[in-house]
Parts: C-alpha cells; sequence; structure tokens
C-alpha cells in the first residue's frame, strides 16, 4: 500500500556490510607508501562510517531513531567516500 516498509529488506544490508568490513580488512593488511597514508586512511575511515550508517539503518525494526539518524548522515558520508577515492586516484595517477 506505499506505506508498509518491507523489514526483510533490512536483511539484505548484511551481505553488504559484511563485503564492507572485508575491504576495510584488506586495506588494513596493505602496506601503503608514505604519501598515500593519508588518502588511504581517509577512505578507510569513510567505508568504516558507511558500514556504520548501514548498521544502524538495520536496526530499523528496534530502534528507528538510531536507524534515522544513520539514514539522515548516509548522503554525506557517501560523498565523503568518493572525494577520499578521487583524492586517492589522483594521487595514483601522478
Amino acid at each position: 500500500d506505499g506505506e508498509t516498509i518491507d523489514l526483510d529488506v533490512l536483511n539484505e544490508l548484511g551481505p553488504i556490510i559484511s563485503q564492507t568490513k572485508k575491504v576495510i580488512d584488506g586495506m588494513l593488511k596493505i602496506e601503503v607508501p608514505q604519501k598515500l597514508t593519508t588518502e588511504h586512511l581517509n577512505v578507510m575511515n569513510a567505508l568504516e562510517r558507511l558500514m556504520e550508517n548501514l548498521t544502524d539503518i538495520k536496526l530499523f525494526d528496534i530502534d528507528p531513531i538510531i536507524a534515522i539518524g544513520a539514514i539522515s548522515q548516509y548522503d554525506t558520508n557517501v560523498t565523503s567516500l568518493e572525494k577520499a577515492t578521487l583524492e586517492l586516484e589522483n594521487l595514483l595517477s601522478m
């Protein structure tokens, strides 16, 4: 009816959260040249914030206030990840 929230959709966030965690864990193991450390860390931190947002959104049926807060921060954190990724990419192409 357009007003009912399908909470089963929240379960689809689980694999995305798990995959993001694996990416972050993999990035932690990379030996990064000194000139790239800040940008590498910025990408990792942005991924961590997005993962936290998704984890909080997944709590919608338990704690909607936390979930709504995460939803409100999601776009900002996506933009931060895009910026951090672009900065790292620019350094790598030099």
